[in-house]
């Protein structure tokens, strides 16, 4: 997931010890593998299709070398393949946006919301107002990790750039060059509305920015629609503020959650969700009162709050 790459046997070698790293995918039978699992214990192996030998880690060490070895029943070439949380979208709509002639937004011309970041304006102007060459841009708003973990985030443009992630400068690169990726890395929590901003500028020719994530739980790509909020809507429905839904007690000692709405007639759904996002309770057609979590062990979760007119997150700690 973090390099697109394959599993590949060193060498096409098929001796005992030879090296196992990662190399781009060409179909060759040394980066194909065959998994086996153990009817007995769940475990798993992988044997390659180029040797018939099995993937190991050369010592029991950390940062151990992996390689491929004969099949001894060792348990060292044993594996458990650990599934990767369902992506749960939040409901965004995107960021907001302003275009501006100049190199350093001289002289605002045109405001929207735009869904991502992921444009190729080639050798004409993003809209009629903005000049073909010589114009900047600036996005916006929250943006909302479904996972906790470290994100690396990618710029792709022609020509400067600089992101700040909660109010971090994480890409610092406004220069007029183009053809060369840059990423900056984050530590973010799941489900948590950070503050975004990305400015750009064209300079002359070709025109085009786009803008990528990943992290150790999902898989790179533009960072989507649904995680993103113009900063006039950082609360979904301006009726219902966050300060209108009380959670208590927090932290939540007897393992019961006390929610009360304040103007809702509405039922309400209740989600509760771990730091890497999984979804971990669900509870339907609340009104207000108790929320049995007896099953839920201790931790930091986030609620989620909704109905028709609500969509509100919050955290709380079970003790």
């Amino acid at each position: 997931m973090n390099s697109d790459k394959s599993l590949d046997i060193d060498g096409l070698s098929i001796a005992d010890g030879a090296a196992v790293q990662q190399w781009t995918y060409y179909g060759a039978a040394n980066q194909q593998f065959i998994v086996i699992k153990s009817p007995t214990d769940g475990y798993y192996k992988f044997i390659s299709k180029h040797s018939g030998k099995l993937l190991e880690p050369a010592t029991s060490v950390t940062q151990a070398v992996l390689r491929q070895y004969y099949d001894y029943n060792q348990s060292k070439a044993q594996w458990k393949l650990m599934p990767v949380p369902a992506l749960v979208d939040a409901n965004g709509v995107g960021l907001d946006a302003k275009y501006y002639n100049g190199m350093n937004f001289g002289s605002l011309r045109y405001t929207t919301i735009d869904t991502t970041i992921n444009f190729n304006w080639g050798t004409a102007a993003p809209y009629s107002k903005t000049t073909v060459d010589q114009f900047s841009a600036r996005w916006e708003g929250k943006i909302q990790p479904r996972f906790t973990g470290n994100y690396t985030f990618f710029i792709n443009s022609d020509n400067g750039r600089r992101l700040w992630i909660n109010d971090q400068l994480i890409i610092d690169k406004w220069l007029s060059d183009y053809g060369i990726e840059y990423s900056g890395s984050i530590a973010l929590l799941a489900n948590q509305k950070y503050n975004i901003k990305l400015e750009y500028f064209e300079d002359a020719g070709g025109a085009n920015c786009k803008l990528e994530w990943k992290s150790n739980m999902q898989s790179r790509e533009v960072v989507p629609k649904s995680q993103l909020f113009p900063l006039n809507t950082a609360i979904e429905n301006p009726e219902v503020a966050a300060s209108d839904i009380e959670i208590y007690p927090n932290p939540i000692t007897n393992k019961v959650m006390h929610i009360s709405l304040k103007n809702n007639a509405e039922p309400f759904t209740v989600k509760l969700y771990n730091m890497v996002g999984n979804q971990v309770f669900v509870s339907e057609n609340i009104n207000s009162g108790n929320v049995n979590l007896s099953e839920i062990p201790k931790g930091m979760y986030v609620v989620s709050i909704q109905n028709k007119t609500i969509n509100q997150n919050k955290r709380i700690v079970i003790q």
